[in-house]
Formats: C-alpha cells, structure tokens, sequence
C-alpha cells in the first residue's frame, strides 16, 4: 500500500481520487476480511488530524494563560515604588544623630543660643518691659528664636530629622542667618533702651513731706525712665543678648560651611 498523503488539502483529494484505484467492490463499501476500506481510513485520519489540532490549540491558549498568570504574579510580588522617595531628594544632613550632636561645636552652640536666649526674654519679661515699643521686639525675637532652636536639637537628638526629606544643610545656614539679623537689631535695641535711661531717683523736699522724682536728662533723642533694679536687670539682658547674637554667628559660619562642602 503506497503512502497517504498528509494535510486538510491533499486528504480530500485522496478521498476523491481513492476509489479509482479501487474494484468494483471495493467502489461499494466491501472489503475482505483481513482489509481496511479505503473510505474508513481517510475519515480515521482526518478525525485524528482534526483532534490534533484541537489539541494544539487547546496546549497554546494553556501557555498563553500560564504566561499571563506568572506575569501577574510577578507584578504582585514586586513592591510598589514609594512616591515619596521618587518625588524627594535623600535627606542631606552632616551632623551626626542621637547624643552624638551635643559632642559637635554646632550643638554646643546650639544648646548656648537655647540657654542665653532663655535667659534674655527671661530678663526682660522680670523687668516688667518698662519700655514696650522698644523692648517689644526684643521680647519677640528672643522667644521665636529659643523654640525654633529647641526643636532643632531635638530632631537631631531623637533622630527624626533623618525622616525628614529636605536639605537640612541648607535650612541650618538660613535659619542662622535671619536669626543673626533678627537678634542683632533686638540687641541694639535693648543696649539703646539701658542706655538712655534718665537716672530716676526718688528726692525727698526739704521742710516737706513730699517726695519729687528727679531724672537726669542723658544726651540723646531717646529717654527712659528706669529704676535702679530694672536698669541693673535690662544691663544683663543686653550682655547675653551680644553673647547670643556672637552664638548665631558662630553657628551661621560652621554651617555655610558644612552646606558648601
């Protein structure tokens, strides 16, 4: 028996052209005993060429499905990019963390502008600011600058300034530098308020039992009128205030530098 051929095309063909090699008997559907009809195998085979198809078929959309499912799974166990690292720069800080700041010349600093600070407002608060248009800004900056100094260390102390995603450099530089202006016009100010101070002294009249109040005039366009306790109070609170503008200063210069670097 000659070889048949293979494909959807060339089976047909063999199913039309089949029964002309064929007997009469044959061309009728009979065949003997140990034989196989012609017409019988070339279905046989197409049903078999069909089923493998089918089978193909069926082993492609099985990988098709296998591959979507493991590119799914892959994308679900790769972690999700954090905005907030991708939209932000690393925190840029040079000063070290934890207690190991107070060991550092800029956290001695800071911990005098924080205790000289204190002691000014402090100062000028127990003087009862006989001279508030003056000392109101004394009052204003040497508060401000004592909390925002406070909160400075303790995010260096406790860590969370390395949570924080922005240039810590750079922030210490400016906050240095408007408190330095800030502090020396509240120091001016207050060395110009003990300064101008009239001398008031309580003089008993003579033959009398009424008091006068005698002021010596200093030259100036300024004049206050202090008592001997808040002229010896608003001295000291000038003195620190000097020291704690010298603090910022100190604090500014090490800071440029470190924001240079």
């Amino acid at each position: 028996m000659s070889e048949l051929p293979r494909g959807p095309r060339t089976q047909q063909r063999c199913c039309r052209e089949w029964p002309l090699h064929l007997s009469d008997r044959s061309a009728r559907g009979t065949h003997d005993s140990g034989g196989i009809s012609p017409l019988s195998l070339c279905a046989t085979e197409s049903v078999q060429w069909e089923a493998g198809g089918r089978e193909a078929e069926e082993l492609g959309r099985g990988e098709e499905t296998e591959r979507r499912e493991t590119a799914d799974h892959r994308e679900m166990s790769e972690p999700a990019a954090n905005p907030a690292a991708t939209s932000f720069p690393a925190p840029t800080l040079s000063l070290p963390l934890g207690l190991e700041v107070l060991r550092t010349y800029s956290g001695a600093l800071v911990c005098l502008e924080i205790l000289f600070g204190g002691l000014v407002w402090i100062l000028v608060a127990s003087s009862n600011v006989p001279v508030p248009l003056l000392q109101g800004w004394v009052m204003f900056v040497s508060v401000i600058t004592f909390f925002l100094s406070s909160a400075y260390i303790t995010l260096l102390i406790t860590g969370l300034a390395d949570r924080i995603n922005t240039d810590w450099n750079f922030l210490d530089v400016v906050y240095h530098f408007i408190a330095v202006l800030f502090y020396f016009a509240a120091f001016v100010l207050e060395a110009a308020t003990t300064a101008a101070n009239g001398g008031a002294h309580i003089k008993p009249l003579p033959n009398s039992t009424e008091t006068v109040m005698c002021i010596t005039y200093p030259r100036g366009n300024i004049f206050t009128v202090l008592d001997g306790r808040q002229y010896s109070i608003n001295v000291a609170a000038t003195i620190f205030a000097f020291v704690v503008t010298l603090c910022y200063g100190c604090s500014m210069v090490m800071g440029f530098k470190r924001w240079r670097v």
